[in-house]
């Protein structure tokens, strides 16, 4: 056999070797959108966003907090009661691209407290800020705020959170180039039926504060002129939004909390501006009403002053905060 016709198999076998060893050795990349304390991952190298995840898993555990109650003072880190599994977290946001929660224990939480003199209202009020991401908590002399764990009852009797993001708070809503302020209650979402018949509950003793007795529903095409107008805005005016929101029942409780019930399809006509309901007790009905035309469901909001709950969380830290003020019936 000729020298040469033995060259020229081999040459492209190593050439053919060499491509493979390249090829399995290319860069990759995350290639779906997955948010980390914040950040959206998407597009980051899987090296860099692997590195970015263990160094700011470092610097949570290594966070200080620091609570203060009148002339009490504690300060520990939030490793201490924050359960925080690296190879857990990388697992569920490089391979199954979740957005994990961190697991922070109320037990162990209130262990570190209790011994040195907190009231049980203070360790309430400052677990929930610590789940909000504050490191400095100063609990107000009196705490007005009805907010503590297991305080409010969801607006559905029988219903669960969702935990899909998009029905969470501070999901994208593109149609009017802004975030959602609350918590979407759909069927097939929330563990009971969902339509224009579903009950809707207060979720909390308060005084109501505006009731739409007598409201006019805005038609698609209204609604999409309004979503239209937002997108060239880039955001949303406030008197755009009470249009999306529909017939809506407004509640005020102690201090500065609101609850809101939006898209109602009914409210109850004997109930005005100035009554005083009780928790659990019936408002509404479930509706679509500033949708132009959506599935019937339940908007629910909670606001503390100008700020709503979970706000500057993404939408899986909201849910836990929802999760930990909010019992089931």
């Amino acid at each position: 056999m000729n020298i040469r016709d033995i060259k020229l198999p081999l040459y492209y076998l190593i050439f053919t070797l060499l491509f493979i060893l390249s090829s399995t050795v290319r860069t990759r990349y995350v290639e779906w959108e997955v948010f980390f304390d914040g950040t959206n991952l998407y597009g980051f190298e899987e090296k860099k966003a692997k590195t970015f995840v263990l160094d700011r898993l470092k610097e949570i555990q290594e966070e200080e907090i620091t609570i203060k109650e009148r002339g009490l003072v504690y300060i520990f880190k939030k490793g201490e009661v924050c359960q925080i599994e690296p190879f857990k977290i990388i697992r569920e946001v490089l391979q199954e691209y979740k957005e994990p929660l961190l697991n922070c224990s109320s037990q162990e939480f209130s262990s570190l407290l209790i011994p040195h003199g907190f009231s049980r209202e203070a360790i309430n009020f400052s677990y929930g800020k610590l789940l909000e991401g504050y490191t400095f908590i100063d609990v107000p002399v009196e705490i007005l705020t009805p907010l503590r764990e297991n305080a409010f009852l969801l607006p559905l009797k029988g219903a669960v959170l969702p935990l899909e993001r998009e029905y969470l708070p501070n999901a994208p809503r593109t149609y009017r180039a802004g975030v959602h302020h609350g918590i979407d209650f759909y069927n097939g979402y929330v563990g009971i039926l969902i339509n224009n018949q579903t009950s809707v509950y207060a979720s909390y003793k308060g005084e109501i504060i505006r009731i739409d007795h007598g409201y006019r529903d805005i038609s698609y095409s209204e609604w999409k002129k309004l979503s239209q107008e937002s997108i060239r805005k880039g955001f949303t005016l406030p008197s755009v939004l009470d249009k999306f929101m529909g017939r809506q029942i407004h509640i005020k409780h102690n201090g500065d909390v609101t609850t809101k019930y939006a898209h109602l399809s009914w409210v109850r006509p004997d109930l005005k501006v100035g009554d005083i309901v009780e928790a659990g007790e019936f408002i509404a009905l479930v509706g679509s009403s500033g949708t132009g035309g959506g599935k019937p469901h339940l908007h629910f909001e909670v606001w503390e002053g100008d700020r709503y709950l979970g706000a500057d969380l993404t939408p899986k830290q909201a849910r836990e905060l929802y999760d930990f003020y909010f019992k089931e019936w």
